[in-house]
């Protein structure tokens, strides 16, 4: 019985280890999805405007501290990197269903000839894993164009459940549902 017991105990443990929170949402109106993933990539149909939802993956440390000097910036992909920032981020604690931290950061990036490119990026944290998403827009006109459909989008935000990390390592446990 106690072998029985310790096994099971094994097994728990191991499915625990390979398994990623899923992040749920509802996909924001007026944008299309690309269909090169991972991240979730959305384009707004009518404005320079996009939104991209990292999956799930480890982080070791203090998810706030790291996001705080960091932005995550290594954790977007390089087509939506953020440049220089006009000015300091604007950060703040915000709550997800489910999640057990999250923070927000607001910032606009000067590109080109000056022009401020608006941002506004989120980490969510369950466990020791953390997503991202990050959305922006071309101009602050475009930004306010999308904000309603983004701010319903951010609104779905829900932590559930755990999803199977996929063999051979790689990490995507972020998914639409």
């Amino acid at each position: 019985m106690k072998r029985w017991l310790i096994g099971l105990a094994a097994l728990l443990a191991a499915a625990s280890a390979t398994a990623q929170p899923v992040l749920r949402y509802e996909p924001p109106s007026n944008f299309y999805r690309s269909a090169i993933a991972p991240p979730d990539d959305y384009s707004a149909k009518e404005y320079n405007a996009s939104l991209q939802v990292y999956p799930f993956r480890p982080f070791n440390g203090s998810v706030e501290e790291t996001f705080r000097k960091t932005l995550l910036r290594g954790w977007i992909e390089p087509r939506f990197q953020e440049g220089k920032l006009a000015a300091p981020a604007e950060i703040r604690e915000v709550k997800i269903a489910g999640a057990e931290a999250a923070f927000s950061a607001r910032f606009v990036e000067t590109i080109g000839t000056g022009l401020p490119r608006q941002h506004m990026r989120m980490v969510i944290v369950s466990g020791n894993s953390a997503a991202v998403v990050d959305a922006s827009a071309i101009s602050i006109e475009a930004w306010q164009q999308v904000l309603p459909s983004l701010n319903a989008m951010a609104a779905s935000l829900s932590v559930g459940g755990t999803a199977p990390r996929p063999k051979g390592g790689k990490d995507t446990g972020a998914v639409k549902q």
